[in-house]
């Protein structure tokens, strides 16, 4: 749980990103899938992405 209160006095929008050596189960995935503040990664991601 993120409990963050700014000083401006703002509503923050909160990023989520979770990352697995292994994946994720389908309910994870499925989540991720309705939601537009939550990315999942997997190491293939990260490796392609330092050697991109």
């Amino acid at each position: 749980m993120v409990d963050w209160h700014p000083d401006s006095g703002d509503t923050p929008n909160y990023e989520y990103a979770l990352f697995s050596r292994a994946g994720f189960t389908a309910s994870v995935e499925e989540v991720a899938s309705e939601r537009d503040d939550l990315r999942l990664f997997t190491v293939e991601d990260v490796v392609g992405l330092l050697t991109d």
